[in-house]
């Protein structure tokens, strides 16, 4: 079986939601996928950014779980640019807010490469963010 990515052929919004389903495709609010690691996995497994940049938009709510991010994407030839962008609410970033006890919010790892933007965490007894083995936040 032949399995062929999706190449964007323009910067891209994705959705996410604390409330998504997991069959959402993330193409709107409505169809957000189910928080920001389904969104993760999902670009990662399916898609070429073919230089463009994919953007998650988190809505509005209260996440429990974060992002565990291994590897680059697929893609990444843009310069100066970041090839994925993590946002949340532009109006005001204490609507998008993450709560994960025990473990780092945003933990990126060989090579995984993001912009985060916009919104509030706590992670009592460890890191929001946290990059290692050549990953970048």
């Amino acid at each position: 079986m032949t399995y062929e990515r999706i190449r964007l052929i323009a910067d891209t919004v994705f959705y996410a939601s604390p409330d998504g389903s997991g069959l959402q495709d993330g193409s709107s609010s409505a169809n957000a996928f189910a928080g920001v690691q389904a969104a993760w996995n999902a670009l990662q497994k399916n898609y070429d950014l073919n230089g463009w940049t994919a953007t998650i938009q988190l809505t509005d709510g209260g996440y429990s779980t974060g992002l565990q991010a291994y590897g680059p994407m697929l893609g990444l030839h843009k310069p100066g640019g970041s090839p994925v962008i993590i946002k949340g609410n532009s109006s005001n970033a204490a609507n998008v807010a993450f709560n994960t006890p025990g473990v780092n919010t945003f933990s990126f790892d060989g090579g995984a490469v993001a912009t985060i933007v916009l919104l509030t965490g706590s992670a009592s007894g460890a890191s929001i963010f946290y990059a290692t083995n050549g990953a970048m936040i």
